[in-house]
């Protein structure tokens, strides 16, 4: 899949650059891009706004999370989120994955409109879920 920044709304690749001078001193060497397309409209029940794949070191966005709607403060969130993924290691536990680890949120609350992005997310769930 090609990698792609430019959105209608958004640009990806500014606001990596941005997020990541900003919280990681340009420590973060992932790509990101905006992942497939998907068709909208459908009703889910849970929904992955991004996700980081480690083997690629490629962090990909919701292409349903460029729209006017969307609150740039949210998905500058997003994106911080999965930028900790890609400087916190993967604990194994038990032979179990751990990917939110106590230091992981702990430096989650770095961000400075995480509660604000948190309450927009609880009250916003139905149409993200749509998207």
């Amino acid at each position: 899949m090609p990698i792609r920044t430019r959105g209608k709304v958004f640009d990806l690749q500014q606001l990596f650059d941005q997020i990541n001078a900003r919280y990681f001193d340009g420590a973060v060497t992932a790509r990101v891009s905006w992942g497939r397309q998907v068709k909208p409209g459908r009703y889910r029940h849970s929904i992955n706004v991004g996700y980081y794949v480690v083997e690629l070191n490629l962090i990909r966005i919701h292409p349903g999370l460029d729209r006017s709607w969307i609150p740039r403060f949210y998905l500058e969130w997003v994106l911080f989120h999965e930028m900790l993924h890609a400087v916190h290691p993967i604990l194994t536990t038990n032979g179990r994955r751990r990917f939110h680890t106590t230091e992981f949120a702990r430096d989650e609350l770095r961000f400075e409109q995480h509660a604000l992005a948190v309450e927009w997310e609880r009250r916003n769930l139905a149409a993200l879920l749509s998207i």
